[in-house]
């Protein structure tokens, strides 16, 4: 598995925890889900580079 393999699968996990925490209305979670997901893609355009 390649580094951007990688972070495709955190982001699709991470994109899912976004999910999960806004249906629950867990705002903490969803803030860390949100920050996550925000360094993933970043972190994926790195190595997509």
């Amino acid at each position: 598995m390649t580094p951007a393999e990688w972070c495709r699968e955190q982001i699709a996990e991470w994109a899912a925890k976004l999910k999960a925490a806004s249906e629950a209305g867990d705002y903490p979670a969803f803030e860390v889900a949100e920050r996550e997901l925000a360094n993933y893609k970043q972190m994926l355009e790195r190595y997509e580079k």
